[in-house]
Formats: C-alpha cells, sequence, structure tokens
C-alpha cells in the first residue's frame, strides 16, 4: 500500500517536477564576500487534480547556496530533489538551478530582477527550464513576478520529439517575507497559471537561511 501511495504521488509531481518553482529569496541581495546556505521546501495543489488525489504534495526539497559578488549583485544555486523517489525508482528526480540576480533600486523599497537556468533529470527524461523574476519590496516584505520557460530534451523515447507538448511555460505571481538576520526563515505563497491558463498551481513554501 505504502508504495502504490508513493508512486501515486509521484505520478502527481510530474506535474510540477519539471522546474523548480520555489523563489526562495526577497529583493534583497547578499552583500559582497557573504555566504548565505540553507534549505527549502515547496508544496503544491493543481486545479487539475480530482477529489481523490491529494489535497497538496510535495513539489521539491532543495538544498540552497547564494554568494555576494559585488554591490547589489549575486549569484545563487539550488539543488532540489524529491526524496521519495531515491526509495522508488532508480532514476530519482534531480534538478540543478542556477541564477544571477541585480538590484536596480537600493532604498527601502527595493527593486531587484534574476535570470535563472536549470536542469532536471527523473525516470529517463531531461528537461532544461529558464526563469526571469522580478521581485520588489521592502527586505521583510516583497512581491513579484516570475516566469518559467521548459523545455524536455528527451522523455525516455516516450515522445516524439518534435511534439509541442515536450514545450511548456508558466506565469507567477509569487509572494513572501523573511524573518531574522544571521539565520533567516523566509515563507513564501506563489500562484502559477500552466498550459495557457488552463491550470493554475498553488505553491507554498518555507526555507530557512545560515548567512556567513
Amino acid at each position: 500500500m505504502f508504495r502504490r501511495l508513493v508512486l501515486g504521488i509521484g505520478s502527481l509531481l510530474w506535474l510540477t517536477g519539471c522546474v523548480s518553482y520555489g523563489v526562495y529569496s526577497g529583493p534583497q541581495t547578499v552583500e559582497p564576500g557573504v555566504t548565505e546556505v540553507g534549505v527549502g521546501t515547496m508544496l503544491a495543489r493543481s486545479s487539475e487534480w480530482g477529489p481523490e488525489d491529494p489535497v497538496v504534495a510535495l513539489a521539491e526539497t532543495a538544498l540552497l547556496l547564494r554568494h555576494g559578488v559585488a554591490p547589489n549583485f549575486d549569484l545563487g544555486a539550488r539543488l532540489w530533489f524529491f526524496p521519495v523517489t531515491f526509495f522508488v525508482e532508480e532514476d530519482p528526480a534531480i534538478g540543478l538551478y542556477a541564477d544571477a540576480r541585480y538590484r536596480f533600486i537600493d532604498d527601502r523599497w527595493m527593486l531587484t530582477g534574476s535570470a535563472g537556468v536549470s536542469a532536471f533529470s527523473a525516470g529517463g527524461m531531461i528537461s532544461v527550464g529558464a526563469y526571469p523574476t522580478i521581485l520588489f519590496g521592502t527586505e521583510r516584505v516583497y512581491a513579484g513576478l516570475r516566469g518559467i520557460l521548459l523545455r524536455v530534451i528527451t522523455d525516455g523515447g516516450h515522445s516524439d520529439p518534435d511534439d509541442p507538448q515536450l514545450s511548456d511555460w508558466a506565469i507567477g505571481v509569487v509572494s513572501g517575507a523573511s524573518f531574522g538576520d544571521r539565520w533567516v526563515v523566509r515563507p513564501e505563497l506563489n500562484l502559477y497559471l500552466r498550459d495557457v491558463f488552463s491550470t493554475v498551481l498553488l505553491t507554498p513554501g518555507v526555507s530557512l537561511h545560515r548567512r556567513f
């Protein structure tokens, strides 16, 4: 029964796992020479799911790294995965993500833009993604817009490489808060529209960071 439950949840995660939906940061960039490490997790609820599906599913767990390179500029990386797949799959679901951020307005109210890319692998499928993001707010509360562009490079030979369904995009409204200084907790709530606005995906999450 446990294995059937795990596989059922895994099939739901197939809808969400090709890309990383977490933002895990606000508009304040990391100061030059400072490194921030952390861990985050996201849940998901899709408008496509029926009453027999879970209320929410684990969308991702992520290990996070960010380093301040110059004033108003930092670089980040993350490793995101689904822990349960390491127990039931020969090829567990795992992804790599990297981004660069620049703070255009450095004041009490900040405006920061970022560009990210990702690569994801699971069960013979390999996909790549791009993530333009804009965040506006203070050090403590913020919101913004996040775009996601996805392309499945291979799905293990199950589909025609020219199948348009192997490409996808989403636009999201993201919001979050930040608490703490050396130890930082960031809850967030994001709402994405996918598949030409036919699918709504709600992704609440939280991350814990330590600055060095």
